[in-house]
């Protein structure tokens, strides 16, 4: 069954409990708990409460409870985090796991050429006077500049950012920040990313604090400028403590 179908029936068993479905929806509900014990567990969990809810008399509530406005905002801005944080793990079991495959086939090609080495006699013969001749090519030029653009950052106390140093770079491939900063708390792990237009963040690394040593970021995603709204900086518990805003480019 996929998982948004799923999901849904899953959502109905309060309503089932109740009785408070129509008979279509009742026929789904029952014919999805014969195939799955998942559901026919939480099902058993909810069941005891029904009987206290229906002696619930309603018009004894004064008034239902109005939630905070700013609890979509908040609900948003978790679900993003998450998903960084999630992005994230998978970024770091990728990375090491290209770094096992290439430790082995430089273990392996190593190891076949020792072999035919060894083979031919010829080691000895390689040496300087058998490498090719460098041919050198023309000097990069010292007029080319990336150009910077100064960005305002917020910092959370205890960090200090210097201000002349945190800028952001549009490159083709995407968008980077670079700043430096004093303050993070030595060892801790800090995750970085930047925050499109539309609202998704999207990870630009992480890094391990520093303390009162001056730390330089190069934090970098495949996000262009344009779509670029901002960057930020979480702590290990998710807390917010770098932000930048960037003008909306067109």
């Amino acid at each position: 069954m996929p998982a948004d179908q799923h999901r849904q029936l899953r959502e109905l068993l309060g309503a089932y409990a109740l009785d408070a479905l129509d008979p279509p929806a009742v026929a789904a509900v029952q014919a999805h708990l014969d195939g799955c014990a998942g559901c026919r567990a939480e099902l058993a969990e909810i069941t005891p409460v029904v009987s206290e809810l229906r002696r619930v008399d309603l018009s004894r509530v004064a008034s239902p409870t109005t939630p905070p406005a700013d609890l979509g905002e908040r609900i948003r801005e978790r679900v993003a985090h998450e998903r960084v944080l999630v992005d994230a793990a998978a970024a770091r079991d990728r990375r090491r796991d290209a770094g096992v495959r290439t430790r082995r086939r430089l273990l392996s090609a190593a190891a076949g050429l020792a072999v035919v080495l060894a083979a031919l006699g010829v080691g000895s013969l390689l040496g300087r006077a058998s490498a090719p001749a460098v041919v050198a090519g023309p000097a990069p030029s010292a007029s080319v500049k990336i150009p910077l653009e100064s960005v305002p950052v917020r910092a959370a106390a205890g960090l200090a950012v210097d201000r002349g140093a945190a800028s952001v770079i549009a490159h083709t491939w995407g968008v980077e920040a670079k700043i430096v900063a004093t303050g993070f708390t030595p060892g801790q792990t800090y995750r970085a990313a930047f925050r499109s237009a539309d609202g998704r963040l999207l990870p630009a690394g992480e890094f391990l604090g520093t303390g009162d040593k001056p730390l330089t970021c190069n934090l970098q995603a495949a996000l262009l400028r344009p779509d670029t709204a901002g960057f930020l900086v979480m702590d290990a518990g998710g807390a917010v403590v770098l932000t930048a805003d960037l003008p909306v480019r067109s």
